[in-house]
């Protein structure tokens, strides 16, 4: 797909942090992107992907999320290309992104063109996908090249786990 064919793909931005939305949606925007969403929490991201189509979900905390993207027995947007933003190079976070079924990591500071790549990569490359009944999305088996090498655990993040009541309203909207 030429650089023009991608930009009229809709990005999706979920982060609960307004500026770091907006600083990728500029950065996204200047690339030429034609189409960018913006969700602050994951029910908003559900209902603006019911009430249109999505190519591409950007995020940085949400894994709880991705896994129920991935597993939910009504599976919403479970093709869905997903790219995760990640504040710092921690093996355990990185390998948690996989294993709930991100397509790509990276790793902050964002170069525009860094998420042109990547963007590109799962759009051109798709990894193949697993279907099973407790999981579909992409093959969560990755070569070494993919992860990082730090495996210290940092506990600075804030619980962005999903409630029971979030997850009860996503499950009503599927």
């Amino acid at each position: 797909m030429n650089a023009s064919g991608i930009n009229r793909h809709h990005i999706l931005l979920l982060d609960n942090h307004a500026h770091d939305r907006q600083t990728l949606k500029q950065g996204l925007a200047d690339l030429g992107f034609e189409t960018i969403s913006e969700a602050a929490d994951p029910i908003a991201a559900l209902d603006i992907m019911h009430d249109q189509a999505v190519d591409t979900l950007i995020t940085e905390r949400y894994i709880p999320f991705v896994k129920f993207l991935r597993t939910s027995e009504k599976r919403p947007a479970a093709y869905i290309p997903i790219i995760m933003v990640c504040g710092k190079k921690v093996q355990a976070k990185v390998q948690e992104a996989i294993d709930a079924g991100v397509n790509r990591v990276i790793i902050k500071p964002v170069m525009a063109e860094n998420l042109r790549t990547n963007i590109q990569r799962v759009l051109d490359e798709p990894q193949p996908f697993v279907e099973s009944a407790a999981y579909i999305g992409p093959d969560r088996r990755r070569s070494e090249n993919t992860a990082t090498q730090h495996k210290a655990k940092t506990n600075d993040e804030p619980d962005l786990r999903l409630t029971a009541e979030e997850i009860a309203v996503l499950l009503e909207r599927t």
